[in-house]
């Protein structure tokens, strides 16, 4: 009794039919047709699924599958099947529970994420030479006086009477006695009156004056003084001042470097190079525009020049202008504007002259045939 019971739960139960027994067994082709038309789908919507089955044994079926013509297919034709949408006409439940399924593709190992772009992976890179290196780190310093000089003057600066002096003072503060810093600024009065100022308010260690014949007594100091204080912009140095004021005209540099700064800008100051209405004037500005066609700009700087050297020889080429470049400007690029009406006064006095010529020989033509008929 036991063993025929046994025997009874190890036999495979076979599925119930509700077909009558006479009825042969349908095969899957018919009963997708008969489920799609019970769906209500169109003729020409019933069609087969795209994705092949392979035959042979799954995990649904313990037996083979049986094989039907319009699941044949080769081995090379695998990689083309195409993956059925999940819409109302394509859904099959008998896809889906008798199909087998095709094993998934092995996923690729994501290659490593690039890194952060630093200028030394940059592929090909070459070195800058020393005078291209210089002129980069400058080129900040530059624009910056560049809309300083272009920048126009205020009307407190404008009056013609108003003498000043750049002043260049060593320095040594109560907070940092080890060091000796410069402060450029300007003054109306006496070197000697400022001085006496600064050391009552800011209380330093120490405050001796350095000479600059060439910044005394000029017009415009105000603006020579914002100039030279632009030029050593990257010498700035923020002191720890007892005042408790955030000042900007003190530089960590040395004196002969400050002396040649300040003499630059006051000799340009004193060129006159503003109009009346404080505006930089036309030589200047077209000076301004040809810059980089200078002496020791771009790559014709000399090498082994420090930045502040390099700048130094740039700005000295343009605040000192040759003769004939004033010359040349008033004689080819100022009169531009006027081209047209100086084009038609040539034309207009060749005509008139040419006019005259011809007037001239038709009197000649008629005086000779009077004489003649005379």
């Amino acid at each position: 009794m036991r063993g025929d019971l046994k025997e009874l739960l190890q036999a495979p139960i076979s599925p119930i039919s509700t077909s009558p027994t006479t009825n042969p067994p349908r095969t899957r082709k018919q009963l997708r047709k008969v489920y799609q038309k019970r769906l209500g789908l169109p003729e020409w919507a019933r069609s087969t699924p795209s994705q092949a089955h392979r035959p042979g044994r799954t995990n649904n079926h313990p037996m083979p599958l049986e094989q039907d013509n319009d699941f044949k297919q080769t081995h090379d034709s695998r990689s083309k099947i195409s993956t059925p949408s999940r819409d109302r006409g394509d859904y099959d439940p008998f896809q889906r529970d008798h199909g087998s399924r095709l094993p998934p593709s092995t996923p690729k190992r994501p290659g490593p994420r690039p890194g952060p772009f630093t200028p030394w992976s940059a592929p090909g890179r070459l070195e800058p030479t020393r005078t291209s290196y210089l002129n980069s780190l400058s080129d900040g310093i530059d624009n910056k006086i560049i809309k300083q000089l272009k920048e126009g003057l205020p009307k407190g600066q404008l009056d013609k009477e108003k003498l000043g002096t750049v002043y260049l003072f060593k320095v040594v503060f109560a907070r940092d006695p080890g060091r000796t810093i410069l402060k450029i600024g300007h003054t109306a009065g006496t070197e000697r009156d400022r001085m006496r100022g600064i050391g009552a308010k800011c209380r330093h260690l120490s405050m001796e004056g350095e000479a600059v014949p060439e910044a005394r007594s000029i017009l415009l100091f105000q603006r020579a003084e914002r100039l030279a204080q632009v030029h050593l912009d990257d010498h700035l140095y923020n002191p720890m001042c007892m005042c408790r004021t955030a000042h900007r005209e003190y530089f960590d540099v040395d004196t002969a470097s400050s002396r040649a700064v300040i003499g630059l800008w006051s000799t340009f100051c004193k060129s006159n190079p503003y109009d009346a209405e404080g505006n930089l004037r036309p030589f200047w500005k077209h000076r301004l525009r040809q810059v980089k066609k200078l002496p020791y700009w771009g790559d014709q700087a000399p090498e082994g020049l420090s930045k502040l050297e390099s700048r130094q020889k740039r700005w000295e080429a343009f605040a000192n202008p040759k003769r004939i470049e004033e010359y040349w400007f008033w004689a080819t690029v100022a009169p531009w504007p006027w081209s047209l009406h100086i084009i038609i006064l040539f034309q207009a006095v060749k005509i008139a002259l040419s006019d005259a010529v011809r007037l001239s020989l038709a009197f000649l033509l008629i005086a000779a045939f009077c004489t003649w008929r005379g």
